[in-house]
């Protein structure tokens, strides 16, 4: 516990010397079945780059909106930050459940310190995005539900030093890797578990089917493509339903029931789960290529391109910001022509 107080004294001397810093809030579930309430501070250290750092880890005994603004306020008194008024943006991540009491908390925040914008967790939206569509396909389900088997099969003690042993005789010059499990909470597990069971395995599959194919040659056996699929599909003409079969070639079945769908799904789940930040959007669109670029190009400057800073930031001088960024703009399009000539003369050369 000594150590632990060392360490958040330094954190909170590097922070209370940036002044202004964001949180991050996070609320999961310890094996006791207590919801624990972590804290972590965003600031710009010395170096002039984002620091991230945990600063407290509580119990929260009261999980709605206003019991977690409270435990929020106790931790900030008892280590003496002052968010009321050095408090500049807030996010917040965790279980769907508790999205409704961290918009409470949020408007708790806000109430006594405006400038404390919010920022949405992209990564994490995105992350739930995955989700959406892995649920959304059978197949997709199926196949990742299979390999979640595959992989506790493999990761038995026995199993995996045999794994082992043969990964080190078959690829001897390679770094020996283990089967990943899947993480419920980060869908790039899934990625990596893919990634070494098909590097393991593409190039003995390639083998195994150009033996085949060689074996079919040899035999005189001729090449058959995927077997047709029968649907049935009926058609109500008045008081008749009659049946009609149709032949639907495997890989046409495959776009219509996995392609098409997870294609569909990803574009909804998207526009469904980003249209909350759609505002915080609209205000960083300031520094966008397209929007310097067109200010650079002689393009008038909304009206409403600075409204939000200027509620932000108090005193703000409307007019020297809007020189300001004329002056950022065209500087960025020379840079940007700069840029392209030097990439020009080098692929020249």
């Amino acid at each position: 516990m000594y150590l632990v107080k060392i360490v958040r004294l330094e954190i909170l001397k590097k922070v209370k010397k940036a002044r202004v810093f964001s949180i991050i809030i996070d609320t999961t579930t310890d094996v006791a079945n207590l919801e624990q309430f972590s804290l972590v501070l965003r600031f710009v250290n010395d170096d002039n780059q984002p620091e991230e750092c945990l600063i407290a880890v509580k119990v929260a005994s009261d999980t709605s909106g206003k019991g977690l603004f409270d435990l929020f306020c106790e931790i900030c008194n008892l280590y003496e930050l002052d968010w009321e008024n050095n408090l500049c943006a807030q996010s917040y991540v965790g279980a769907a459940y508790m999205q409704g009491q961290y918009s409470e908390v949020r408007s708790y925040i806000q109430d006594k310190n405006p400038q404390a914008i919010y920022i949405w967790r992209f990564s994490h939206i995105l992350n739930l995005v995955i989700v959406d569509t892995c649920d959304k396909s059978t197949s997709m389900r199926n196949f990742f539900g299979e390999l979640q088997s595959v992989i506790s099969f493999m990761r038995a003690r026995k199993r995996t030093a045999i794994f082992k042993k043969q990964k080190i005789k078959v690829y001897p010059d390679q770094r020996v890797c283990r089967i990943k499990n899947f993480s419920t909470t980060r869908w790039t597990s899934h990625d990596r578990a893919i990634s070494i069971i098909y590097d393991r395995t593409s190039h003995e599959a390639e083998n195994i089917l150009n033996e085949a194919k060689t074996f079919a040659s040899e035999k005189g056996l001729t090449k058959n493509c995927l077997s047709d699929v029968r649907v049935r599909r009926r058609k109500i003409i008045g008081d008749k339903a009659p049946t009609e079969h149709l032949i639907v070639n495997s890989l046409d079945k495959f776009r219509t029931e996995v392609y098409f769908v997870i294609l569909d799904q990803i574009t909804n789940s998207i526009l469904m789960r980003f249209d909350g930040a759609r505002n915080i959007l609209k205000k960083f669109s300031i520094l966008s290529y397209d929007r310097l670029m067109a200010t650079s190009n002689g393009e008038p400057i909304p009206n409403d391109l600075f409204e939000t800073l200027v509620q932000w930031i108090p005193n703000l001088q409307l007019e020297e910001l809007k020189n300001e960024y004329l002056i950022f703009a065209s500087s960025f399009k020379n840079l940007q022509s700069n840029l392209n000539l030097t990439s020009l003369s080098n692929s020249e050369n």
